[in-house]
């Protein structure tokens, strides 16, 4: 895990794109407080991360057709993903 100021993130943000796309968490701090945090994700993981991260989306998907539940293949053209 890498810890680095806002300042010095933004100064290299190549950088700490590369430390979490190859698997390091990235804690961006101002002023000595957590503000953000990165961490790379793969193509296979985006759906997962989406759903597990915006609850309502997908509890709104699975309603989207006169309140009947959706299958998995239905909810997943709905959101375009």
């Amino acid at each position: 895990m890498k810890f680095t100021d806002f300042s010095k993130f933004k100064d290299d943000i190549d950088k700490f794109l590369n430390l979490a796309k190859n698997g390091e968490d990235v804690i961006i701090t101002k002023a000595g407080k957590p503000i953000l945090s990165m961490a790379g994700i793969s193509k296979e993981d985006v759906e997962d991360y989406i759903l597990a991260k915006h609850y309502k989306l997908d509890k709104k998907a699975k309603n989207i057709v006169n309140s009947k539940f959706l299958n998995h293949k239905q909810v997943k053209k709905h959101l375009g993903i």
